[in-house]
């Protein structure tokens, strides 16, 4: 009889945890995709700043800012499956010069870049993290080219 309980219990702490890992998984990544939504939403915001407004210029960075606004709806729906509050983001992890906008938003992309680098490709989310670091990689080049960095 004692045998029968410890394996129902040995049972039910296995069942149990097979259905909290994929939940922890998807949990282990949202910080990351928090982050770099700060980040994101704050290169947009520096490139947008920029003065600069040869068509050349103009052209890239209406580039770099549709690349980056797919990765912000992408982030949002992803977090907002995973039950965190995508209106909630923590202030972005690089500092700004408002002298230097558009190096400031490479500095940025970078930081986003590592952050949803940093977590775990979840099956639900279909690629997600393929797609995010392909757009944010575009966004660098198209901004990267254009100040010679």
């Amino acid at each position: 009889m004692r045998g029968f309980k410890v394996l129902t219990a040995a049972t039910f702490a296995l069942v149990t945890l097979m259905f909290c890992a994929p939940a922890a998984t998807a949990q282990n990544n949202v910080p990351g995709y928090l982050h770099a939504l700060s980040n994101l939403r704050m290169a947009r915001a520096w490139i947008k700043a920029d003065r600069n407004s040869s068509l050349e210029f103009r052209q890239a960075k209406s580039h770099a800012v549709g690349e980056i606004e797919k990765c912000i709806a992408d982030i949002r729906a992803a977090v907002q499956d995973d039950g965190a509050n995508a209106n909630f983001t923590p202030p972005p992890q690089v500092g700004g010069d408002p002298n230097l906008p558009l190096r400031t938003a490479i500095n940025l992309l970078r930081a986003a870049h590592d952050d949803v680098a940093a977590g775990a490709d979840v099956p639900a989310h279909a690629g997600l993290q393929p797609r995010i670091l392909s757009r944010i990689d575009e966004s660098w080049r198209s901004l990267s080219h254009m100040i010679g960095g």
